[in-house]
């Protein structure tokens, strides 16, 4: 499995959204400077981080993008889910029963595989649903407060 990066682009915008000062707005400009990355493209992940809740959009002069969640509310699976999306990992087309003319057999066997990728899965998700965008920020920096930046003073040289 191969997970899009615009699952790291989200987690970056996160980050910067976190550590803003004061919790003010980041423009999408400014994010888009900083990551280095496509505008158009960033503009995407964020409406898929809005659609879910997880930050907001402001118009106007002092607009832009602030956290919806408190940092300790936002989980890596929140993240990966807005991206990604909820559908099961595997999906099968029932092409096994195209090999055995038992029918019955063919699908035990394809519900034993569907099976073992669900119970992967939802080890996968529960997994990214004990890291909360908090733990990680401070264990990264090694600080009970986090460092606040002004994302939107700051111009890419």
């Amino acid at each position: 499995m191969q997970i899009k990066s615009g699952v790291e682009q989200a987690i970056c915008i996160m980050v910067m959204l976190a550590t803003q000062h004061n919790g003010d707005a980041v423009t999408s400009d400014t994010i888009s400077d900083r990551l280095d990355v496509s505008p158009s493209f960033l503009k995407k992940i964020m409406r898929m981080l809005v659609v879910k809740k997880l930050i907001t959009s402001t118009s106007g002069k002092n607009g832009g993008f602030q956290l919806a969640k408190d940092i300790d509310e936002i989980r890596l699976l929140d993240v990966f889910e807005a991206i990604e999306g909820t559908p099961p990992f595997l999906k099968t087309t029932s092409l096994v029963h195209q090999i055995f003319s038992d029918q019955h057999t063919a699908s035990i066997g394809e519900q034993l595989v569907i099976q073992a990728f669900g119970n992967a899965e939802e080890r996968y998700r529960e997994a990214l649903g004990q890291y909360s965008l908090g733990t990680l920020l401070r264990k990264t920096f090694n600080v009970g407060q986090l460092e606040q930046f002004d994302w939107n003073a700051y111009r890419r040289v």
